[in-house]
């Protein structure tokens, strides 16, 4: 019944759980869909939609009538790979 709500995003060290929304609340981890896709945090200021890459601080800022094109999901679940 839920297949198609959740997926998995991994980078170089971590799996993700990802519940597929366009979506999201201030603060919220998120996965962005740019450049293949980064984990970041959902900020809101004003009228802008933030999102501060969690690897390396970069940020995205957008008009925030257009941050669910941005928002491929919020992530439910952090687990670190181990080595």
């Amino acid at each position: 019944r839920f297949s198609n709500e959740y997926f998995f995003f991994s980078d170089s060290e971590t799996l993700y759980l990802v519940h597929r929304q366009n979506y999201a609340d201030d603060t919220d981890t998120v996965l962005v869909r740019k450049d293949g896709g980064f984990i970041g945090t959902y900020r809101t200021s004003g009228e802008l939609a933030v999102f501060i890459q969690n690897e390396n601080g970069n940020v995205l800022a957008v008009n925030e009538d257009r941050a669910s094109e941005f928002i491929s999901g919020v992530v439910t679940e952090i687990r670190r790979k181990l080595k």
